[in-house]
């Protein structure tokens, strides 16, 4: 009987330890400018579509960051008003990708 008792607490014991260990962690949340996610260096956790590269418009002036991106959002905006986020992983602030979230 004791044997049964052991086994049983150990088998739900071992089921609790696998629900916890299921849990995501997030250590952040993405900026969002102009209704569209901005990731720099960095990758949703969600399934995404890629539906295509933005380029920036040539030499932009400003050397503010947040003038860049204002100009980059508009543009990914214009050719992929479908899109819910940018991902700036190519190295550079001049050229992104465009997604959409499944």
């Amino acid at each position: 009987m004791k044997k049964r008792i052991g086994i049983m607490l150990t088998l739900v014991l071992l089921s609790c330890a696998a629900f916890t260990t299921a849990v995501v962690k997030r250590t952040g949340e993405p900026a969002k400018q102009e209704g569209l996610y901005i990731f720099i260096l960095s990758t949703p956790t969600d399934e995404y579509e890629h539906l295509g590269t933005v380029k920036s418009p040539g030499v932009v002036m400003s050397k503010d960051f947040e003038d860049l991106l204002r100009t980059m959002v508009k543009r990914a905006k214009k050719e992929h008003p479908n899109a819910d986020a940018l991902l700036f992983n190519t190295g550079t602030i001049y050229t992104c990708d465009a997604v959409k979230f499944k």
